[in-house]
């Protein structure tokens, strides 16, 4: 019986798993461990730092255009600082930074001054369409365009105007079509990534289920053989009790028989638990024995016709020697 408990415990906790284990959906250690998956997990966890980073590289590239430009003058240095130091809280307060950009680009058309920092308003723009409604986006996009609009009247910085118009205009069309696109992909791998937890959970739901019908089915054929086994021991038991006052010889033979089913009822048990006991026995062993060459637990096979038939004890008590024939040595 010690076998059908540990049998039906490894069953009741499913098979142990060994080696490292995953906790939840995890990308491959191969992506995880690069220098892209290593900066793409520091730009989100650290959202501010990173774009504080990214305004600082744009600053610096802004300043040295500046410095070279006829436009050097501290005002013009104090609007693109400001217009581009914005961004280092642009996925924190994306509309509130889209709109604090365009206020101080329009003080920067009031002034005629045209600059490189305007990139700025382009990322903002970015952002508002990848972490905003599609409605904020289309109107974000709209008064972006109005600024289009007024800087290539103004500057015209394509040479002409139609030509400023189309240049300015597709910047803005691409700026708001990448960040539709950011946001379209983040939503579908957020639902690719709920559908693959359900279906981890309906898969450990299936494995629980198949155990529960596996130890049915164990418990059904044990049983069977137990309670028939029984029956027969019982019936036979009371034969050679009633048989035995007139002829010991058949009530030695109805022993006998009660022996016989009482072995192959134990043989049965052990051909049922045969396989799990021998995969507990080689996991504790560790690496896999040479095939034809029997491990150190390993006991030759008894049917029911065997001169003598090993009957397990219980844990602390001697295995006793059941004998084929009534009579023999005890």
């Amino acid at each position: 019986m010690s076998t059908l408990t540990e049998f039906t415990g490894r069953q009741r906790t499913g098979p142990q798993r060994t080696g490292p284990q995953r906790t939840g959906l995890q990308p491959p250690d191969e992506i995880t461990r690069g220098l892209f998956g290593r900066s793409r997990q520091l730009a989100q966890t650290h959202r501010v730092a990173a774009d504080a980073l990214g305004a600082g590289a744009l600053l610096a590239l802004s300043t040295v255009w500046l410095v070279g430009s006829p436009f050097a003058a501290p005002d013009t240095v104090i609007i693109q600082t400001a217009l581009i130091a914005l961004l280092a809280v642009r996925r924190v307060w994306p509309t509130a930074v889209f709109l604090a950009g365009c206020a101080i680009a329009f003080a920067q058309w009031l002034i005629d001054v045209p600059l490189v920092g305007d990139v700025a308003l382009l990322v903002a723009l970015y952002t508002v369409a990848a972490h905003r409604s599609r409605l904020q986006a289309a109107a974000a996009a709209g008064l972006m365009e109005a600024g289009v609009i007024m800087a290539a009247v103004r500057w015209t910085p394509a040479g002409t105007l139609p030509r400023s118009l189309l240049f300015l205009t597709a910047t803005v069309v691409a700026s708001l079509c990448a960040g539709r696109t950011v946001a379209s992909g983040s939503r579908y791998l957020a639902w690719m990534d709920e559908r693959a937890r359900r279906l981890e959970v309906e898969r450990d739901q299936q494995a629980v289920i198949a155990a529960a019908a596996e130890r049915t089915r164990i418990a059904r054929e044990l049983h069977d053989i137990v309670s028939h086994s029984l029956s027969v021991v019982i019936t036979l038991a009371d034969a050679a009790a009633v048989v035995s006052r007139a002829d010991p010889g058949r009530g030695a033979e109805a022993m006998t028989e009660v022996s016989e089913v009482g072995r192959s009822a134990l043989s049965d048990m052990r051909a049922m638990f045969g396989p799990a006991a021998r995969a507990r026995a080689a996991a504790r062993r560790g690496p896999a024995r040479r095939p034809g060459r029997p491990g150190p637990g390993h006991r030759p096979s008894g049917g029911p016709h065997r001169r003598r038939a090993a009957v397990p004890a219980r844990r602390g008590r001697r295995a006793d020697r059941v004998p084929d024939r009534p009579g023999g040595p005890h």
